[in-house]
């Protein structure tokens, strides 16, 4: 994994029949750390994912990750080169075991290197004392939690974590938050996320969309000052 992780987003347009789902959407990240994707429901923010892990197509525009362009890549290509990414409904393999879907998720690795990175992700994830217990019998915030550590167990240089917080009692979301600061220095984030609280606690830099488009890319005390982002988000 190297330190200079960067994405560019230029012009980026999908469409799907006569709806527009991100409109003309352009950005760059370098570094790492972690960025806030918010907006409503329906913004774009879950196709701009879909997009730049490889899931769609864009209909117009650009991605490029580390300086190559991966737009037009299948997913596992993009996954290949550094990108990795949780989904909004968790879905682990519910009949294996929680050390069994961490060591599925990167088998090609040689053994000893496996075994230190899923005692070091069990530890980091505080599952090692369910490393025997299935898939289905986590709860849904662990479930959370091991879909992170399986996306870590590919040491991704970007991670995109769609709303981990979601659905999440209070204990487990500072869990998933710890997890995702503890190793924010290693690897770039991107975080879409409804819970602006936890937004504000993780993020050093918020991108807004709304209709599809970009309407902001400030701090988060910026974005709380923002008249266009209260009329579209905060509903004032």
């Amino acid at each position: 994994m190297q330190t200079d992780t960067s994405l560019n987003i230029k012009g980026l347009v999908k469409r799907f029949g006569g709806v527009t789902a991100v409109d003309n959407v352009s950005f760059e990240l370098s570094g790492n750390g972690i960025t806030g994707v918010i907006g409503p429901n329906g913004a774009g923010k879950t196709t701009l994912f879909n997009i730049i892990s490889g899931n769609y197509k864009p209909t117009e525009g650009k991605v490029y990750f580390n300086g190559e362009r991966i737009d037009r890549l299948p997913s596992h290509q993009i996954a290949e080169r550094g990108i990795g990414r949780t989904f909004q409904i968790s879905r682990p393999f519910g009949e294996m075991s929680v050390r069994e879907n961490l060591i599925t998720a990167n088998y090609d690795l040689p053994r000893r290197e496996r075994q230190r990175r899923v005692k070091k992700i069990l530890n980091m994830l505080d599952l090692a004392h369910q490393s025997d217990v299935l898939g289905k019998n986590l709860s849904g915030g662990q479930q959370t939690l091991l879909e992170i550590g399986r996306v870590l167990m590919l040491d991704p240089d970007l991670v995109l974590l769609d709303e981990p917080a979601a659905g999440v009692n209070p204990k487990l979301v500072d869990d998933i938050a710890d997890l995702i600061t503890q190793t924010s220095d290693e690897r770039m984030y991107m975080l879409v996320e409804h819970d602006i609280t936890l937004i504000s606690r993780l993020c050093e830099r918020v991108l807004v969309l709304n209709e599809g488009g970009l309407i902001a890319d400030d701090s988060i005390h910026g974005i709380k000052e923002d008249t266009q982002v209260k009329e579209a988000y905060l509903g004032t």
